[in-house]
Formats: structure tokens, sequence, C-alpha cells
């Protein structure tokens, strides 16, 4: 029978903790609280082998889960989080959604947070825009309220 949690002692077995989540989570895997994971590896000697990466080998020896140092209570917290991706113009709905739910909405959950989101926009044509499609363009995004300093053809 395999025991994830000890009673006796108050503790999960194999307990790891880090920035990303595996691939695969085996049948015996399970996810606690953050807080509780941070309390019982403050208490406990550090487990595995350190390696050059910044990673660790698990209790039972399996490699490639990075450990991410655990944060002491007077470290410093970062207050700012910034980044710039390009959507793919294929399925720019999808590759919106995957970043409105994997970091914006993650970056929401923190109590106070205030995220902005602004959509940049680069457009060339070798042989230039057509007028009427500049009128069309121009209208348009004075409509959904682009930034009008920050906007414009040239």
């Amino acid at each position: 029978m395999l025991r994830i949690f000890d009673t006796t002692s108050n503790t999960y077995s194999s307990l790891l903790y880090a920035k990303t989540a595996p691939n695969f989570f085996g049948p015996s895997a399970l996810v606690v609280r953050a807080d509780v994971a941070l309390e019982q590896l403050r208490q406990q000697p550090p487990t595995g082998v350190s390696k050059g990466d910044g990673g660790a080998l698990s209790p039972n020896g399996a490699e490639g889960v990075p450990t991410a140092p655990i944060p002491s209570a007077g470290s410093a917290k970062p207050h700012r989080f910034y980044g710039s991706v390009e959507i793919d113009m294929v399925r720019p709905v999808k590759s919106f959604d995957a970043i409105l739910n994997a970091v914006i909405l993650e970056l929401q959950r923190t109590p106070g947070a205030k995220v902005k989101v602004t959509l940049e926009i680069e457009a060339k044509a070798p042989s230039g825009f057509d007028p009427s499609e500049v009128g069309i363009v121009r209208d348009n995004a004075k409509q959904l309220k682009f930034t009008p300093e920050a906007t414009g053809f040239d």
C-alpha cells in the first residue's frame, strides 16, 4: 500500500515544490496547497542531490522536475510582471485565449493586482496600403478607441 500522507508526522512523502508542473502525474500524485508544501519543506532537510542546472533529484530519483527555491518569509517579492508575445495569425483567438488563461488570469489572482493588456499591431505591405483600406482602418481604429498618438500609417 502506497502512503502519500503520513498522519503520524503530518507530512507528505515525496513532496516536490516546482515552478512548473511535470508533464505527467503518476497515479499516486496529489496536489497540495502551496502554504502546506512550503511549511513542510522549510521544516525538513533538503532531499535529493543538487544539480548544476538548478534542478534536483526527487526523493525517488526521478529527474526532469526543476525544484524552485523555497521563498523565505523575509525575501523580496517581485511587484511587476511584463511580457511581450507575438500572436499566431493563423489562430489568433486560440492564441489569445491561451495567453488569457495561462498568464493574465493567473496574474489577476493576486489580491489588489491591476493588470493592463495592450495590443500592439504592426502591419507592412511591400506595395503599400490602398487609400480606401487606410480610411477604413483609421475609422475602425478610432471607433475602437485606439490611442491616437500611437496609431497611424507611414
